[in-house]
């Protein structure tokens, strides 16, 4: 049980105003307090105030010093008792007789001592209970006049009445509690606690007048304040227990509080009106205590505690139970929802369990409430509500149902296992459960079952059941039909049943109906007394119970019904309507034609209707009658429906003022006739003269009106009663109904012989009159007798007068009265009872002629017979036609008349048409041929046929064989038929007979025995022919394929003919297959035509051209049915083609689209369309229906393209397919490389493996080796160039390829390269001069080579020794390996490997002058950072082997004026020298000391070809920079010049030439004049190319810094990507150089931790774009993380919307949103001036890298729709419940504990890990690679490094070349 808190109906007081009572009333519409200021406030049931009124005091003129101590409300809610300290109960009447609310007392009853309590019980509502101070149990009689009071039972020693209760349990309804007074629906019984503590316990009367008992039960330990009684007795009071007694005053339960805090006395309690649930009442609190059905006692469930309320002073609970309501000392009053749960049944209803056994069904509609309770106090177990109407609950053992409407409930005992019954609420008032093979009937309201049956028919047209309560003088009836059998109907009397609630009832059968046709309908009128049913003959039958006569009302019924409510009948006879109004006279029918079907029968208010009077004004009963297009009503007349319902009621007054509003027709003249009848039977004779007036019938009406008189002297005369049950009057009734017994009897038994014997002569019933008096021995007897025989002569009433003499014996007198009246056979019958009297001859004679003249003629031939004159008897009987006894009579005398007698006998019955009793005669008279006629003339042809059978000469009864053949041919007997057709010659009959029945073989058979071959066609085809102009198309087949041959055409043809295609293809099918097909076809295209579309297509389908049907469809626009024809006849290529038809049809487009989805079929339709080279079609339907079909569209219309040559085209949509690896197979194909590589590089970098692979085997076919190894080890697969030069037998090569990329082949390759070396040597191969091995590109063959002295030499062949050693390794193998890292672009290790060569390794200097330049070549070309070192280094090795004019030009290549001038006099060409140095002071005044210089040292001389003279040139003067001042001055002079004119490009190459100092200065100028100008990109990139100085200031620090804030802080529309790549590497020589200088670096800390910041802020966003740009989404996203660690240098907001959008592209929704979101909060924030990154909520990046203590944007950096769309993402991301909304994390390594994926630093143990050089994420050791092969080491993560690298051929840091480490 949960108490919950509702409000307080009542507030408190400021000071001490107990609630001293509180009662609900029974409807629960009214709740009452009382106060002890004697103010009742009334509530209703919402808890809100109505009214309030002062209590009275007994004295009206004495002081109001008294308190309401109690109060009840009467039973029916109307009236409320107040018990008074002042010694009174007033009772005051809440409503009046009008309904209308005012209070007024309308009883009171004063006792001698204060009054303390009251209760009303229930089931009393004309008494109420009240206790005394004095120890009395007083009752009170509310009577309308008058009062009564006495004492119930009293105390034995007058102890005070503290507390009273009535008993709950059990009592079927809703209780109600006031304060210490309980009461409830059932309240047998009640106890009463006294100030002594003893309880005494009262109970009832069971029956009227009988003594209650009084019981002292118990002595409580305490004063029992709070006393209630439900299941068990709760007791409590000061001694802080509450105790539980059984209703003997056993103890069964104490619960004792003393050692709890704050426990005080129990001043209250009330139980709930289940009685399974208890509130006691203490101080700031109150408990609940439960009865445990599962531990068998009681419990404590629950304790209230309210601070403040002071002393809980009364309870009371609602009397649904669903509301607890508890006063308190200060006033204040407290509502309380009680519930056990709640819950809601199918939206529609909530049901609210307030106990265990009681549930509170609220329809949410209207609010409605039902209380369910079980009367056993038993669990409900569940509830289902049927038809929104009907309840249906269980418990453990029974069964509760209910009417929602009629608020009746009942309950039963019920052991069956649920689910096995069916129930069905078709009867309002009953409910038919039907389980295990057996009807229950349960009245609504009624805790019985009301009768049983069993039966296997429960259609609800096959049970009725009529429930009539008592009205008027109609009695009570409920009764049950059903059928036992399909032919039965049994009738069962429901108020014979005897039974109890926890018992079966029985049923007596009051009647059974049986018929002999199947009954499919049946229903009982509302009285139960005519039952209407059906049969399968669709026959009407009414059934008066009274009598079990049946009467067809209808021949033809197709609906019945009985008016609800009434005894009229409504049924329907085909075309008409019939009305019913009086069952009493079924042939008198009303009916109406109608055109339609009856469909039901409709009752309610007329609409503008009055109340309604007799008449039924106000009412309508209308038949709805459906007429196919509309539903048409027939009113029925309202007053003879409501003469029905009077008369029903025996309410003849009323039904006599119906009919006396109508005119008199026949329908009403029977109804005033029934009610007459009625009313005389009845008595009412008043009533039945008024009925007789209204029919005319003066006679009656007046007799009745002396009746009336007679019965009005016969009550005045009694003093009592209305004088119809006199004697007289009775007797006066029955004679007018001529029950002449029943008038007789009356009289008799009063002694009025001589008035019975008057009566009977008024009214000439003589004989009656005299057997009264004969009877009673009356005086006049004889001569009453003679009087009657005059009487009778003088009447002409002979025949009685003769039966008089007969009985007097006086035969003779007989016989003459009976000769004289004309009866001779009874005067011969005298005769022949006296055959011992001696008759006289005349008399006899006389008799004999008047028998002849009468023609009496059995009569005289019997009188013949007994005189023995047999001739006289025999001619007697034939002439009066007695055969019989005249055959009897010739058998005895002459046996040869009897063949004579039996023949005239036969020919007298075929004269009397009885022809089958004249059979057997003519038989007996041997005349077969009449027997055989009369057989046929009575159509006994079996007893002809048999006759026939047994003649002698069957050729006389050949005339007779045809209509016996016809018989049998009527009776379906064919075989006989035929028989005896053809004995009479017709055997063309019975051919004819058996085509008529369709036995056709049986035809042929009879035609083959007896016709010929032409006459049988000919016979079919003529048959044939008529049967097909009569229409008999079946019979006509059958004759035409009897003929056969071209009849069955002719049969195919009629058939075609009537539209009878069934039958055309069928017999096709039979007869004619091979034209099966175009026969279908032909039906199909008639069926078109006609717009019978469905069998058409049927027939196209079995003519296999289903296509005709689609085609049919698609000109009809019946698109559904063109496509369900192509799905199930065409398979999915049709269906495709169908439905892309049918889009567009529509348009296509969305359209199209949206109607392809409809159906399901948009991806056939696009698969159609990419299949048939519609692709703009499939595009379109893609794109607006199914957009995962766009890149197999794509991918189809690509390989379209590629077949169509159209390789561009091609490639684009093999693109847009997400299909690259295709677009570039293409290429491949057509061999076009770079396109394939193109294609590779930006969509596939999968594939760029494949085209080298490709592309080498091509230059492999074509020989082209070191192409071909080149391809080779970019695809990565260098054991197919090995394998290429093992193929070629070049090992030299394959030696060089295995020990660099695959080591583990080199020693196999020795082995095979000295085995090829030892052949050579055996076959004396010694070879030529000193070229490379393999021919390289940069290298020639073999030439001269300069000695180690400057002579040259000429080149001979190596000797063996060296060539072995060449093909070992060697200068060629260095040569090799620098070749093989150049096309690997690993151009660092071959610059290095070039370098390591020199004049100790070959003699051969050409060879070394190519090496070194190819070495310089290189870094000019790709490692410019290296570019002058190396060029000065090889420049001096030039110098050294004398190719001084070399090293001069290799200076001149890079702009290196200085160094070609030092090279060229170095070398001794000074020509050259000056003309390079032109007009430069600096440079000629430097060439002219270096002359006089070398010419000093001998170097005059000049070497032949230029390279240099014959000794060497010592010393050398100084250098260019040793000039004077003038010329550098000068020289800076041109430099500002071109400064000044913004010829920057001269300006960067002047200051150049000044050294890095100069040159970085200007790049630095340069960089701040465009950077005022807001080229950002300018300033970054004239910095990154130019240099910057060697020791910057401070200033130009500064400059350096805003420079990348601003590039760094762009908008996201403004970011240049290629802006922060040229601020990248501008920053990274500057961080470099600040680390460098330890001196800067301590000075410009802080600088340069910015600097770094903005290095990697630049670094992180230019990878990021340029993986973006590569289609690298995840690598993309990563870098953009990266980035995050910066904000604040990136704008907050614009960095936030980037990582999460790139997160979002990659596919992870989950970093997405964590991302967004506080992107959202980003720009929230913004809106506010006042607010700071602080306020932001940073739980998702509380332990992650990224900071949080940035400034909030005063900007938005990205662009509004950007932002909706970012704002829609998270949106629907927080929608979808199965993405993660966090960040990623992974496993830190030295903890093991999660942490962000992007941290450096692990939250949980601070372990630090290194960023990798390309995502910045952290690196791991298992996974980390370091690549320095171009200066500085490289850290990344092997995936992103392998990803970048293979993507972009160089390293992320210096941009140098770079290779996959794997």
């Amino acid at each position: 049980m949960q108490l919950r808190y509702m409000k307080s109906v009542l507030p408190p007081s400021d000071n001490l105003q107990k609630v001293t009572a509180l009662t609900w009333s029974p409807n629960n519409a009214r709740l009452a307090v009382a106060t002890t200021d004697r103010i009742v406030y009334m509530f209703d049931e919402q808890g809100e105030r109505k009214d309030k009124f002062k209590a009275k005091p007994a004295d009206p003129n004495g002081p109001s010093t008294f308190v309401v101590k109690s109060m009840a409300f009467s039973p029916d809610s109307t009236k409320l008792a107040l018990a008074q300290s002042d010694n009174m109960v007033f009772v005051y009447k809440l409503v009046d007789d009008t309904g209308a609310e005012k209070k007024s007392i309308c009883n009171k009853f004063l006792h001698s001592h204060a009054t303390t309590t009251v209760v009303w019980p229930r089931d009393r509502p004309n008494e109420l209970v009240f206790g005394t101070a004095d120890g009395k149990i007083r009752l009170a009689t509310i009577k309308s006049k008058g009062r009564n009071v006495w004492s119930l039972y009293e105390h034995a020693q007058g102890s005070y009445v503290v507390a009273l209760s009535c008993n709950i349990t059990n009592s079927g309804g809703s209780g109600n509690i006031v304060g210490g007074l309980s009461s409830s629906v059932s309240s047998q019984g009640l106890i009463s606690g006294h100030a002594d503590g003893s309880i005494y316990k009262y109970m009832f009367p069971l029956e009227e007048g009988g003594a209650g008992t009084v019981l002292q039960i118990v002595i409580h330990p305490c004063v029992p304040y709070a006393l209630s009684w439900g299941q068990s007795i709760a007791a409590a009071g000061n001694d802080n227990k509450v105790v539980f007694y059984d209703a003997n005053g056993r103890e069964i339960r104490t619960f004792d509080y003393g050692a709890e805090d704050g426990a005080r006395e129990f001043t209250s309690a009330a139980f709930n009106p289940s009685g399974d649930t208890v509130a006691v009442g203490s101080f700031n609190r109150f408990y609940t205590f439960s009865y445990s059905m599962k531990q068998a006692d009681w419990e404590e469930v629950g304790v209230k505690q309210i601070e403040n309320f002071y002393t809980v002073s009364s309870v009371a609970w609602k009397p649904d139970g669903s509301k607890l309501v508890v006063g308190g000392l200060t006033g204040v009053t407290d509502m309380y929802d009680a519930c056990v749960r709640r819950h809601m049944y199918k939206g529609k209803f909530e049901f609210t369990h307030v106990s265990r056994s009681a549930v509170i069904v609220k329809t949410l509609q209207t609010g409605a409430r039902t209380v369910l309770k079980s009367v056993y106090g038993l669990e409900i177990i569940r509830i289902n509500v049927y038809q929104e109407r009907y309840l249906v609950a269980r418990t453990s053992s029974t069964l509760l149902l209910g009417n929602l409407e009629t608020c009746k409930l009942s309950e039963v005992s019920w052991d069956r296992i649920e689910g096995g019954e069916k129930f069905h609420f078709e009867n309002e008032r009953v409910c038919l459960v039907h389980a295990a093979g057996e009807l229950h009937i349960i009245e609504y309201g009624r805790n019985e079952v009301l009768g049983t049956c069993r039966t296997e028919h429960m259609s609800p047209y096959l049970v009725s059941v009529a429930v009539h309560e008592k009205r008027g003088l109609s009695p009570d009836s409920k009764k049950l039909a059903y059928l036992i059998d399909l032919q039965t109907i049994r009738i069962q009397d429901l108020l014979m049943t005897s039974g109890s609630p926890m018992m079966m009832p029985s049923a007596a059968t009051s009647s059974s109906i049986n018929h002999d046709t199947r009954i499919d309908w049946l229903a009982l009128n509302p009285r139960g007394t005519h039952l209407l049913f059906r049969d399968r003959q669709r026959h009407l039958h009414l059934v008066a119970m009274a009598t079990q006569s049946k009467s067809t009302l209808l021949t033809h019924c197709s609906f019945a019904q009985w008016v609800p409510g009434s005894d009229v009948v409504v049924a329907q006879s085909r075309n008409n309507l019939c009305v019913w109004y009086s069952i009493a006279k079924p042939e008198n029918v009303t009916m109406f034609p109608i055109k339609g079907e009856i469909v039901e029968i409709e009752t309610g208010n007329a609409v503008g209707g009055g109340a309604g009077g007799a008449g039924g004004g106000g009412h309508r009963t209308e038949v709805i009658v459906d007429e196919g297009i509309s539903t048409v009503s027939y009113a029925l007349d309202e007053v003879l429906i409501f003469f029905g319902a009077a008369l029903e009621d025996q309410d003849y007054e009323k039904a006599a003022d119906t009919l006396s509003e109508l005119e008199l027709t026949p329908e009403t003249e029977t109804q005033w006739q029934q009610l007459a009848d009625a009313a005389e039977k009845s008595g009412f004779l008043s009533i039945a003269e008024r009925c007789y007036a209204a029919l005319g019938d003066i006679a009656r009406t007046r007799f009745l009106h002396r009746m009336s008189k007679m019965a009005s002297a016969a009550a005045a005369e009694s003093g009592s009663g209305s004088g119809s049950d006199s004697f007289a009057v009775r007797s006066q009734l029955a004679l007018l109904q001529r029950q002449w017994p029943v008038a007789e009897n009356l009289l008799l038994a009063q002694g009025k012989v001589d008035e019975v014997i008057v009566m009977y002569q008024d009214h000439q019933r003589w004989e009656d009159a005299v057997r009264v008096a004969e009877q009673n021995r009356h005086p006049e007897a004889a001569a009453l007798k003679s009087r009657f025989f005059r009487w009778l002569l003088e009447t002409g009433q002979e025949e009685k007068a003769a039966a008089v003499k007969e009985e007097e014996e006086d035969y003779l007198a007989a016989i003459n009265l009976y000769l004289k009246g004309g009866m001779p056979g009874r005067a011969a019958q005298v005769v022949m009872r006296t055959p011992a009297h001696s008759w006289d001859m005349s008399l006899l004679e006389s008799i004999l002629a008047a028998l002849a003249k009468a023609e009496l003629f059995e009569r005289a031939g019997e009188l013949y017979e007994m005189l023995n004159r047999f001739p006289d008897a025999l001619v007697s009987y034939k002439r009066g036609h007695a055969y019989r006894k005249a055959i009897d009579l010739a058998r005895r005398e002459d046996p040869s008349q009897v063949r004579v007698l039996e023949e005239l006998w036969g020919d007298w019955l075929v004269v009397q048409k009885q022809m089958d009793a004249a059979i057997n005669h003519f038989i007996e008279s041997y005349a077969p041929l009449k027997a055989i006629k009369a057989a046929m003339e009575c159509r006994q042809f079996t007893k002809a046929a048999g006759i026939i059978d047994a003649l002698d000469n069957p050729a006389d009864a050949i005339p007779f064989y045809r209509r016996i053949a016809q018989h049998y041919e009527s009776t379906s007997s064919l075989e006989e038929a035929e028989r005896y057709y053809v004995k009479c010659g017709g055997a063309r009959d019975a051919v004819e007979m058996y085509s008529r029945a369709g036995k056709w073989d049986a035809a042929q058979r009879v035609a083959r025995g007896h016709l010929t071959e032409a006459e049988m066609r000919q016979l079919y085809r003529t048959k044939g022919a008529e049967f097909e102009d009569a229409h008999k198309f079946k019979e006509a087949e059958k004759a035409y394929l009897a003929a056969g041959g071209e009849d069955v055409d002719r049969a195919i043809a009629m058939y075609r003919k009537a539209r009878m295609y069934d039958h055309t293809l069928r017999l096709v099918q039979m007869y004619r297959k091979d034209k099966l097909s175009e026969e279908h076809l032909l039906v199909a295209q008639q069926l078109e035509a006609e717009g019978s579309l469905r069998d058409a297509e049927k027939h196209f389908a079995e003519g296999k051209d289903w296509k005709s049907a689609v085609q049919m469809y698609r000109q009809h626009v019946m698109w559904e049915d063109a496509l369900r024809v192509a799905r199930v006849y065409g398979g999915p290529t049709a269906t495709k083609q169908v439905a892309y038809a049918w889009a567009l049809s529509v348009g296509g487009g969305d359209e199209g689209a949206a109607l392809l989805k409809r159906i399901g079929l948009i991806e056939q339709a696009i698969d159609y369309a990419i299949e048939s080279g519609a692709f703009a079609q499939a595009f379109d339907l893609a794109r607006s229906g199914l957009k995962s079909k766009l890149p197999e569209a794509h991918l189809k219309y690509a390989m379209f393209l590629e077949d169509e040559g159209r390789f561009a085209e091609a490639e684009v949509e093999f693109v847009a397919a997400d299909k690259a690896k295709e677009a570039v197979d293409m290429y491949i194909h057509n061999q076009d490389w770079a396109a394939a590589l193109r294609v590779a590089e930006q969509n596939d970098p999968s594939s760029l493996q494949d085209v080298f692979v490709a592309q080498a085997r091509t230059c492999l076919e074509r020989k082209q080796l070191p192409q071909a190894e080149a391809l080779f080890l970019r695809a990565k697969r260098p054991e197919l160039a090995l394998k290429m030069y093992r193929d070629a037998r070049l090992l030299g090569d394959a030696l060089r390829v295995a020990e660099d990329y695959l080591p583990s082949k080199a020693s196999e390759i020795q082995m095979e390269l000295q085995q090829m070396q030892q052949q050579q040597m055996q076959q004396g191969g010694g070879g030529g001069g000193g070229g490379g091995m393999g021919g390289g590109l940069l290298l020639g063959g073999g030439g001269s080579a300069a000695t180690s002295n400057g002579s040259f030499a000429s080149s001979a062949a190596p000797s063996t020794s060296t060539t072995a050693t060449a093909f070992m390794g060697g200068t060629d193998g260095v040569i090799a390996k620098a070749k093989g890292f150049e096309r690997a672009h690993d151009y660092a290790r071959a610059i290095e490997a070039y370098l390591s060569l020199g004049p100790s390794d070959s003699p051969n200097l050409d060879l070394l002058e190519r090496v070194w330049e190819q070495a310089a070549s290189l870094a000019i070309n790709f490692q410019r950072h290296r570019m002058v070192d190396v060029v000065n280094m090889v420049s001096g090795r030039l110098q050294e082997i004398r190719r001084h004019q070399a090293a001069a030009e290799l200076h001149e290549s890079i702009d290196d004026v200085q160094g070609a001038i030092r090279a060229y006099c170095a070398g001794g060409l000074f020509p050259a020298a000056r003309q390079l140095a032109g007009n430069n002071p600096t440079f000629l005044r430097f060439i002219e000391e270096r002359q006089g210089k070398y010419q000093a040292d001998g170097g005059g001389v000049g070497g032949v070809g230029g390279g240099g003279g014959t000794g060497m040139g010592g010393g050398g003067g100084a250098g260019m920079g040793g000039g004077t001042g003038t010329g550098g001055g000068s020289q800076q002079q041109a430099i500002e010049m071109y400064a000044q004119r913004d010829d920057w490009d001269r300006v960067h190459e002047l200051a150049a030439m000044q050294g890095t100092d100069v040159a970085g200065q200007y790049s630095v100028r340069h960089a701040e004049r465009l950077f005022k100008q807001g080229n950002y990109l300018g300033a970054a990139q004239a910095l990154q190319r130019h240099g910057l100085p060697p020791v910057a200031t401070s200033a130009q620090l500064n400059f350096f810094r805003d420079l990348s804030a601003a590039i760094l802080g762009a908008t996201i529309t403004e970011r240049n990507p290629d802006a922060e790549a040229a601020a990248r590497d501008y920053l990274y020589r500057l961080v470099m150089q600040l680390r460098n200088n330890p001196g800067a670096a301590q000075k410009y800390k802080v600088e340069l931790e910015l600097f770094q910041k903005h290095y990697y802020a630049c670094h992180f966003l230019s990878n990021g774009s340029l993986a973006k740009n590569r289609g690298l989404k995840t690598l993309a996203a990563m870098c953009y993380t990266s980035a995050l660690r910066s904000v604040g240098v990136i704008p907050a907001d614009r960095a936030f919307f980037e990582a999460g959008m790139a997160w979002k592209e990659a596919g992870r929704l989950s970093m997405a949103f964590v991302m967004l979101n506080r992107f959202l909060d980003l720009n929230d924030a913004m809106e506010d001036p006042d607010s700071s990154a602080a306020m932001i909520e940073n739980s998702d990046f509380q332990d992650t890298d990224v900071p949080f203590d940035f400034h909030i944007p005063e900007r938005p950096h990205v662009p509004d729709r950007a932002r909706e769309d970012a704002r829609n993402l998270v949106l629907e991301i927080s929608m979808d419940g199965s993405t993660d909304q966090s960040l990623s994390t992974w496993m830190c390594e030295q903890c093991g504990k999660p942490t962000f994926e992007a941290n450096l630093t692990c939250h949980c143990c601070k372990s630090v890990y290194e960023p990798c050089s390309i995502s910045g994420y952290p690196v791991a050791k298992f996974d980390k690679v370091v690549f320095s092969a171009n200066g500085p080491e490289i850290v990344s993560i092997r995936e992103r490094w392998n990803e970048w690298v293979e993507t972009f051929r160089m390293e992320p840091v210096t941009g140098g070349p770079a290779a996959p480490i794997y």
